[in-house]
């Protein structure tokens, strides 16, 4: 089932599981529970409800060291209908096997699956990607696509692939979670909660990710190294890379990170 078709078709509550992982992302966790939480204030009705899911039960801490109480299992936590990995930094570190054994294990059951930032990671050494176009943080992008040719990884914003929903992280989730409101309720509905963000406005999947900002800094760079003169194109194969390959370029910028601060 495509996961929008799912959740318009949806009577009564939408009911959401966040698999948290050591050290995930507290912004990417908390920009996708915001909107849940303010779609249903605006509405006056509790149409999302949300579990915070770890392994054992046991809070586990995000990446700044902050801890989400008030944790479950998966088997305590109740029927869900979508299930997101939330990961964070040195993910692969977390992915262990009761992760991917209970992740195909919701798969079995036909739960809609979903990642925050390198959240992904999970789904993609579960196997649960193989045949989906996803994404996930920039800074994981090109490894993974090397050594997992079977999923295809886009370098957007979010991707929502028919029982797959996967998203870059940072406050990407705002847009993601956003769509999914607007695939059960109305425009208005999206612009109510865009208001009370203070959103300029709301990204579409396939809008830029961050990728460029990086890019630019790869070509500054280059540019001081070989000449004011040289292209934008010739300063991009300079730092190794070309200008399509915006997830390698990013790789790139951030291992000359010093140098871009001193220069």
């Amino acid at each position: 089932p495509h996961v929008l078709k799912t959740t318009a078709e949806l009577e009564t509550t939408c009911r959401i599981g966040f698999l948290t992982l050591g050290e995930f992302s507290m912004i990417a966790f908390t920009s996708a529970v915001e909107v849940l939480r303010m779609a249903n204030h605006l509405c006056e009705k509790d149409y999302y409800s949300w579990s915070v899911i770890t392994i054992d039960g046991v809070p586990v801490p995000s990446s700044n060291g902050l801890i989400v109480q008030r944790t479950t299992t998966y088997e305590e936590a109740g029927p869900l209908d979508i299930v997101f990995v939330c990961g964070g930094t040195n993910v692969e570190k977390y992915v262990e096997d009761r992760v991917l054994a209970l992740l195909r294990r919701l798969a079995r059951n036909g739960l809609v699956l979903g990642g925050l930032c390198t959240g992904t990671y999970a789904l993609v050494k579960s196997g649960l990607l193989d045949g989906y176009r996803c994404t996930i943080h920039w800074g994981n992008m090109a490894s993974l696509r090397e050594s997992h040719r079977r999923v295809n990884f886009l370098e957007e914003l979010f991707v929502i692939d028919r029982d797959r929903i996967t998203c870059t992280g940072g406050i990407a989730p705002i847009d993601m979670m956003l769509a999914l409101v607007r695939s059960r309720f109305d425009k208005p509905l999206v612009g109510e909660i865009s208001d009370q963000f203070i959103l300029e406005r709301v990204r579409d999947s396939d809008d830029p990710a961050m990728y460029e900002a990086y890019l630019e800094q790869v070509v500054a760079w280059e540019r001081v190294t070989i000449g004011a003169d040289a292209t934008v194109r010739e300063a991009a194969i300079a730092a190794g890379s070309v200008i399509p390959r915006r997830a390698q370029v990013a790789g790139t910028a951030i291992g000359k990170q010093s140098t871009f601060d001193s220069v």
